[in-house]
């Protein structure tokens, strides 16, 4: 499976705090080895959002991606709430 990032990824990334950095570079070394391993709570969005789906990271943080093929793309990531809310208010992330 090939993982790739959207620039939008790689933007709220670069600010989150480091040690939620650190915890989302675990989460995605998990996620390489086994996507639905359980501590991930890999799960497909619903209503607006179906067709992507979350991991988590931390209790409150989201990774949020979809899988084309064999290709996993992750498009955003950030506070539960602020990644559902955007997404539903229509912001095109893919």
């Amino acid at each position: 499976m090939r993982i790739l990032f959207e620039k939008r990824f790689h933007r709220k990334y670069k600010k989150l705090p480091k040690n939620v950095q650190s915890k989302c570079d675990e989460a995605l070394r998990i996620f390489h080895k086994d996507s639905f391993d359980a501590r991930l709570k890999n799960h497909k969005l619903k209503g607006s959002l179906s067709g992507l789906n979350a991991i988590a990271v931390t209790g409150d943080c989201r990774a949020v991606f979809y899988v084309e093929k064999d290709v996993v793309i992750f498009v955003d990531i950030g506070n539960h709430n602020r990644v559902y809310f955007l997404m539903e208010k229509g912001e095109k992330l893919y």
